[in-house]
């Protein structure tokens, strides 16, 4: 697959970074956004039962692992100050940072 095919993937935790296909990432941003803009403070698992949730409701198909998927493209979108990051009662929190 072509590099233009691929979406560069930061981990804000290691510095390290991956590729993965350009489509994938962009269906996870935009349900990752979805979820958070409308369920703020989740922790990671809960983001990603919503995630399940929205890809039920809207009859989204994926065969791979979504929570390896949403990790990696939550760490990219955290790296990019598009999701903040707290502790909370012991617990990691996210939400989607309101850029203006």
């Amino acid at each position: 697959m072509r590099a233009a095919n691929k979406a560069l993937c930061r981990n804000p935790n290691t510095g390290t970074a991956i590729h993965i296909d350009k489509d994938i990432y962009i269906l996870f941003e935009k349900t990752i956004r979805n979820v958070l803009k409308k369920n703020p403070a989740l922790t990671f698992g809960e983001m990603m039962e919503a995630v399940h949730l929205q890809f039920t409701k809207d009859k989204t198909s994926f065969k791979k692992s979504v929570e390896w998927y949403g990790v990696t493209v939550k760490n990219d979108l955290q790296s990019r100050g598009m999701i903040v990051v707290w502790m909370e009662k012991g617990k990691k929190r996210h939400k989607w940072a309101d850029k203006g």
